[in-house]
């Protein structure tokens, strides 16, 4: 396991991120604490599941779902909250826009809005969220 301490945030308020990759484990405001815990994760060697890939994932959700690649771009209903679920995914486990982006042709912008009417959609929408919650 490599574990590595990023610094983040601005320079009168910083904190300190232990990371394997992509993977966040904890953040914290003291470096003597990181220090200790990217220790104590190393003397147990605790491993972790990997998160999906976009490619994975869109694979998972197209595989579920019964639907064809090319029909995966298309302005319906279904498919778009599929699109709305598959960004919104990836942008909790760690991905940057252009990442989330790549493998459904969008730009970093419309994963951006798309991460948004997901948080609206979850917050109205029943079954939008059994849907989410059937994906993930």
């Amino acid at each position: 396991m490599n574990l590595i301490i990023k610094k983040s945030g601005t320079r009168n308020h910083c904190y300190f991120r232990l990371m394997n990759g992509r993977e966040e484990f904890c953040t914290t405001r003291n470096l003597v604490n990181a220090e200790l815990i990217q220790e104590m994760l190393l003397c147990k060697e605790i491993t972790f599941q990997h998160q999906s890939t976009p490619e994975g994932l869109l694979k998972k959700i197209l595989e579920l779902k019964k639907i064809d690649l090319g029909t995966n771009f298309s302005r319906k209903r279904d498919i778009v909250n599929l699109r709305f679920i598959y960004c919104k995914i990836l942008k909790d486990t760690g991905y940057s826009l252009n990442e989330i982006g790549n493998p459904i042709n969008r730009n970093h912008a419309s994963v951006f809005n798309a991460i948004k009417k997901f948080n609206d959609y979850y917050e109205t929408d029943r079954y939008f969220i059994e849907l989410y919650h059937e994906i993930k």
